[in-house]
């Protein structure tokens, strides 16, 4: 295992510990947006979208996608 991987591992226990001890649910903390309000034709809607996936991916990297039509 390389050192980057040993310190992302480190890092992630610490997390679990952290959330566990203090009742967090670590779902609660992963953010969502919704793929309708970008094919929306309300600009608004769409530039929401743009804002809060790229703010998910700079914050953790990942985000839950809601409204895809995949099952």
């Amino acid at each position: 295992m390389s050192i980057i991987q040993t310190q992302f591992l480190a890092l992630l226990l610490l997390h679990l510990y952290i959330d566990k001890n203090l009742n967090i649910n670590p779902m609660d903390r992963i953010p969502s947006v919704d793929l309708k309000d970008f094919i929306s034709e309300d600009p608004k809607r769409k530039q929401k979208f743009i804002n809060d996936i790229g703010k998910a991916y700079e914050d953790i990297g990942f985000v839950a996608l809601k409204g895809h039509f995949f099952r």
